[in-house]
């Protein structure tokens, strides 16, 4: 993969090395105008490069690629290729929260919210290498990682190498399927899905019980003859996951609730349950059209686009209706979740209940789960504070979420860590000015706390209200 196709930027413009770096590093497209940006006064450039690159979101967009698709690459990469790529992250959240070059990295990125490369990338590569072995005998990379054992030698620092000392391969992840196991020139003839009601609605901006009245309507429309099967899934906050179905033929009703593998997702256990429906109507005779009812839209969106469907359960769904469809209609319908419909509570609450069922078994995750596994491992070690003695932080990116201008944002970054505007450095000791306020001491943090009588806390709790106080003292300058 061509990096170079990525803008990058070093945080000092005037050093010759940095400028050297720049060019090696930005794309070919922007030369002409980095030789102009440097014919300009410093501030003029650093302003332009500021409005390039402040947006967080846009600088993600750009760092994705390496992290999604160049995976191996870089994770075999020089130690020096790639600390220039943690300088471009780390001179990007300076920019971002407008720290000072003096504010200790930890903090600069934990203002920012933008993980270390190195740590930010172990769950991709664990996705990465799991995702290949689930191909299984579709692929010849997958069969070598299944077939590959431990008296094998590697390439020091090879992208299997280093997966396997880290751990990051599962033998268990579920297999994902390469090939189509519906004919396309064919598709499911005599299934329908339908992502909306009669008329489409934005959930959020709509009243709930109009919600359930249009959804009201749209079942009460549903002949006598025909099957409903309402499902849906649940996980709590043990990661232990359920699913519940709620059956409605022309002579009975059924219920079941199943007891799903531990980390499996809500989206899967919302499958899981239109499988198992599915599975519990095959032997019914003498109906006519099957409505599945279901509150997971992206469930049915997914098994719409069923021509890219490749995990087992979206695979044995897909047979199921292939199946069905050849003598009755199926109908795969969205509702609204939690507006009171029966049927659907019926199914949430044995979908809840489900969650706390033994476990019989330990079936196989798919590569997602366990991606996601390891993201939320991540996440919590990253939401833990860096150790200092001033910064005190609940959770990562304080500042650059609050609704407020970017000069704000930026003082109270800077209040937090502890590296004023107006600090400056003697050997290797803080200075700060006299106080605008009292006149009498230097204006450090620890003092405008006490000079304007707010805690610590209160930039954590209400850092608007902060804000206003240093304001209204004329301390903002400084800060």
């Amino acid at each position: 993969m061509d990096y170079s196709a990525q803008p990058r930027h070093t945080d000092n413009l005037n050093d010759p090395a940095a400028v050297t770096i720049n060019r090696a590093l930005w794309p070919s497209h922007n030369s002409a105008y980095y030789e102009k940006l440097m014919q300009r006064p410093f501030r003029e450039r650093y302003d332009s490069l500021e409005r390039r690159l402040t947006d967080k979101t846009t600088y993600i967009a750009l760092i994705r690629p390496i992290l999604e698709y160049g995976l191996p690459v870089y994770f075999c990469a020089s130690d020096s290729n790639l600390q220039k790529l943690e300088r471009v992250q780390l001179s990007a959240a300076r920019i971002i929260t407008g720290l000072r070059n003096s504010c200790p990295n930890k903090i600069v990125l934990y203002e920012a919210d933008l993980q270390p490369l190195r740590f930010r990338g172990g769950a991709g590569l664990e996705k990465y290498f799991n995702k290949l072995i689930s191909y299984g005998s579709h692929n010849r990379t997958s069969l070598f990682l299944r077939g590959w054992k431990s008296n094998q030698r590697l390439k020091k620092n090879s992208p299997m190498s280093l997966a396997t000392e880290l751990n990051l391969i599962s033998r268990e992840v579920e297999c994902h399927s390469l090939k189509n196991c519906i004919n396309p020139s064919e598709g499911l003839l005599g299934v329908f899905f339908h992502t909306e009601l009669q008329q489409a609605v934005n959930k959020a901006d709509t009243v709930p019980a109009l919600m359930k009245q249009m959804a009201l309507q749209l079942i009460n429309e549903i002949p006598g003859v025909d099957i409903q099967i309402y499902t849906d899934g649940s996980k709590n906050e043990e990661n232990q996951s359920g699913s519940g179905v709620y059956i409605k033929t022309p002579r009975e009703v059924r219920k079941i609730k199943l007891r799903n593998p531990d980390n499996c997702s809500v989206f899967r256990s919302e499958l899981l349950a239109i499988e198992a429906g599915l599975e519990a109507i095959l032997n019914e005779n003498n109906y006519g059209a099957v409505w599945i009812l279901s509150d997971s839209r992206s469930s049915i969106q997914h098994l719409k686009d069923w021509n890219n469907v490749g995990d087992r359960t979206s695979i044995s769904i897909l047979k199921l209706l292939r199946h069905i469809g050849v003598d009755h209609e199926v109908h795969l319908q969205w509702i609204p979740s939690h507006v009171d419909i029966y049927g659907n509570e019926v199914a949430d609450n044995l979908a809840k209940q489900g969650t706390v069922e033994p476990l019989c078994s330990t079936p196989s995750l798919t590569f997602d789960e366990i991606y996601s596994i390891r993201k939320n491992k991540d996440l919590k070690t990253w939401r833990v504070p860096p150790s200092h003695d001033w910064y005190k932080r609940s959770s990562p990116g304080g500042s650059i979420g609050l609704a407020c201008d970017r000069a704000d944002q930026t003082a109270l970054s800077r209040f937090v860590s502890g590296h004023l505007r107006s600090c400056s450095f003697s050997h290797g000791n803080k200075v700060f000015p006299v106080c605008a306020k009292c006149g009498v001491a230097s204006a450090s943090p620890e003092h405008i706390l006490s000079c304007l009588r707010l805690s610590r806390e209160t930039f954590e709790t209400d850092p608007l209200l902060a804000l206003d106080f240093l304001r209204v003292s004329g301390l903002m300058d400084g800060v």
